[in-house]
């Protein structure tokens, strides 16, 4: 269980940093980032978002034997002094059925079958207040946490490498903008125009 809550919590962390650099489109390094690595960082993003959809499915699942439920009954078992915080911890979990039904409905209608309703009714089906956010994928990770924590603490290993990416780009550039050009050359910047890019190698130059 413990295993299963830190990978949970490495995936957000991943997919969270990702989200924030997007959202620093601005700055020359993590435009030049995006640029290079915008496809693999959509794949990325969608591979992350699903596998963890996937795996908040069955640790929310009442009849699964790899649940938050099942793993708190066995708690109960090897102590009854542990029946009433337990019991407290149930409660708590079932406050969060309206965002475990939206990762049934995610998981089931989108990732596991891929059923035709997503796609042939997709403004129904994604409509925003049934829409499962990042806010409420948080929400459930931060519950099984703090339950998991209480009988195996451990320290943070949420650091995804995920970061690595725009790290080695903002050095590169920093120690040499000119490698820009050497990069569009090759092909291996494709959406940034020449106009554009020389902006850009002004701006890190600057720096």
């Amino acid at each position: 269980m413990i295993d299963t809550v830190l990978e949970l919590q490495k995936k957000l962390n991943a997919l969270n940093y990702i989200l924030a650099k997007g959202k620093e489109e601005n700055k020359p390094e993590i435009k030049v980032a995006i640029a290079i690595y915008d496809d693999f960082l959509f794949f990325l993003h969608g591979l992350l978002w699903d596998s963890i959809v996937t795996n908040l499915y069955w640790l929310y699942d009442k009849k699964g034997q790899r649940s938050i439920y099942w793993y708190l009954n066995q708690v109960k078992k090897s102590d009854s002094s542990f029946e009433q915080k337990v019991d407290e911890q149930i409660k708590e979990i079932d406050k969060l059925e309206n965002e475990i039904k939206r990762v049934k409905k995610f998981r089931n209608k989108w990732v596991a079958h891929k059923d035709k309703e997503p796609f042939e009714k997709s403004e129904e089906f994604w409509k925003k207040e049934e829409r499962l956010t990042i806010e409420e994928v948080e929400k459930l990770i931060e519950v099984v946490s703090k339950i998991v924590q209480i009988e195996c603490p451990v320290s943070d290993l949420t650091n995804s490498g995920i970061h690595k990416i725009f790290v080695l780009t903002h050095l590169i550039l920093n120690k040499n903008p000119d490698f820009l050009w050497k990069m569009k050359e090759y092909g291996v910047i494709e959406r940034l125009d020449y106009s554009e890019l020389n902006k850009l190698c002004q701006q890190l130059k600057e720096q």
